[in-house]
Order: C-alpha cells, then structure tokens, then sequence
C-alpha cells in the first residue's frame, strides 16, 4: 500500500491547506520522492550510525525480523536468493543470513547497501 502510494506520487493538502505528502511530514527520511519538487536527499553517515545501533536494541526491528524469519519459515517459497528492496544498513539481511540461501540487498544509496554487505555478508548494490 505504502509503495504505491509513493510510486504514484502525492499532491494532497491537509484540512488547513499545508502540504500532506510524506515530504512535508518527514524530516529525516532517507529519500524524499520529488513528489511535490521537493529535492532528493542521502541519508548523512551518522545517521546510518544511529540505524545500526537502533536495529540492535530497539524492539520494534527485532519484532519485525522475526516476524519475516517466520512467515519464511511457514511458507519459503521457491529456492533461490532472497532480495530484501531497500535494505538500507542491512541489520533484516544479516538476520536472513543464518537461512543458508543467497541474499541480495538493494539500496538507493550506494553507501547504504555497502554497509549492508558488510555487515550481511549479502550480495548488496
């Protein structure tokens, strides 16, 4: 839902006329779509600093890997890689590597998915 509500692109104005696309109510998102001429933006270095140590802590990404270690459990699908789209620091892909199936990450950001290689062991662009 959320993708494709990104992928078509967002207009819309609040009740009191502002802006209530993702790029007017996001400071700190990795990429904003130019969805409303806002300009694309990488995600500073520290900030992928602060992604990493808050993948390791904080329940709501330990809940949610688990979450997909499950589902992948219950029904694998085909053999073959795993891609995870947006893999961003890779904290989900190192998580899948204990699966033993390929893994390939994908990143806007190039530093992004370096990161996510290295601490994954994933193929990662």
């Amino acid at each position: 839902m959320i993708l494709a509500a990104l992928a078509r692109g967002c207009n819309r104005n609040d009740a009191q006329g502002a802006p209530a696309c993702h790029a007017a109510r996001t400071r700190r998102a990795a990429i904003i779509p130019p969805c409303c001429g806002a300009k694309q933006r990488l995600v500073e270095p520290a900030e992928y600093d602060l992604m990493d140590a808050a993948e390791e802590r904080m329940w709501w990404y330990r809940a949610l890997h688990a979450r997909v270690l499950d589902a992948l459990a219950r029904r694998p699908g085909p053999a073959g890689a795993l891609l995870d789209a947006g893999c961003g620091t890779g904290g989900l892909l190192r998580r899948l590597a204990g699966l033993d199936r390929p893994l390939v990450g994908l990143d806007f950001n190039p530093a992004a998915a370096a990161r996510a290689a290295a601490k994954s062991g994933a193929v990662a662009a």
